[in-house]
């Protein structure tokens, strides 16, 4: 399970989840329930912790394909600290960072890994312009409101 695959993470970098959550810029309560199996992770953060654990291997995290690591082999928490860090210098210069192969990866998940209450549907989009006017659009199965 993609829970158990966040869990290792957790455990293999030595920090709590708590730190863990502050690390890839996402609540705590959502990790927090992410590893008791309350939910499933979504896109934003799965592609935080890629973003962040750029070592981990993006096809691992979602489907459980292959290494951990992309060197293909397993990283000692410190040689991972040396990475992380030499790597925010990297991050921090750019103001984007490059996306295309967490994306692809995130895009290949089966929908199986995620649990949906409710079938939902986009009943209305709100556009707003620099001069505070804006415009809506609602979907073609509603009648205009």
């Amino acid at each position: 399970m993609i829970r158990d695959r966040i869990e290792k993470i957790v455990r293999d970098e030595g920090i709590t989840s708590s730190k863990f959550a502050d690390e890839i810029g996402s609540q705590r309560s959502s990790i927090s329930h992410i590893l008791s199996g309350r939910n499933n992770p979504g896109f934003e953060i799965l592609q935080n912790i890629l973003n962040r654990y750029r070592n981990i291997n993006a096809e691992w995290l979602m489907q459980g394909i292959g290494n951990m690591y992309k060197s293909g082999g397993t990283t000692t928490n410190t040689n991972a600290k040396e990475e992380i860090k030499q790597e925010q210098i990297i991050i921090e210069a750019s103001p984007t960072p490059p996306l295309h192969e967490t994306t692809e990866a995130i895009n290949t998940v089966k929908k199986e890994n995620f649990i949906e209450k409710e079938e939902k549907t986009i009943e209305k989009i709100v556009v707003f312009y620099s001069d505070n006017s804006f415009k809506e659009y609602f979907s073609a199965h509603q009648n205009n409101i």
